[in-house]
């Protein structure tokens, strides 16, 4: 239902149920994970523009492919916004959430395929941050 106040047109708020609730904070969540997803993109075209990232020519492309379910899962987290009656925004929050996992899976996998790509492995990552000595704590490799 919508109603005029003042002039404006806003969506009458009923009582709110906990079950509610924790869809929209599910489906912020979805929304938040897109953010991440196109800062990391956007820091990682800047960094690369500049030179000082060395990225192997698959890096870019990897990269796009949890857009694919990003993207949508945000557009429909919005719709869920306009959204008028609670049958709809159930069915738009369970797309955006799948469509979020899906993202989450996507952008899991791409760090696992670029960190084999450029031959590095989580160890040799510890190592190397034990080795730059940071604030005096040594990390060694997992034996």
């Amino acid at each position: 239902m919508l109603s005029a106040v003042n002039g404006v047109t806003a969506r009458q708020s009923t009582v709110s149920s906990p079950a509610a609730d924790a869809q929209r904070a599910l489906g912020k969540l979805a929304l938040t994970l897109a953010g991440v997803w196109g800062l990391l993109l956007v820091i990682t075209i800047v960094v690369a523009a500049q030179g000082s990232l060395h990225l192997p020519a698959i890096t870019m492309p990897l990269l796009i492919v949890p857009g694919f379910a990003f993207v949508p899962a945000a557009r429909y987290v919005i719709k869920v916004h306009q959204a008028e009656d609670h049958a709809t925004e159930k069915a738009l929050l369970g797309k955006a959430w799948l469509l979020a996992a899906v993202g989450l899976v996507l952008g899991i996998a791409v760090t696992v395929i670029l960190n084999h790509v450029k031959g590095g492995s989580i160890d040799d990552t510890r190592s190397a941050v034990g080795r730059a000595g940071g604030n005096g704590v040594v990390l060694r490799p997992v034996t």
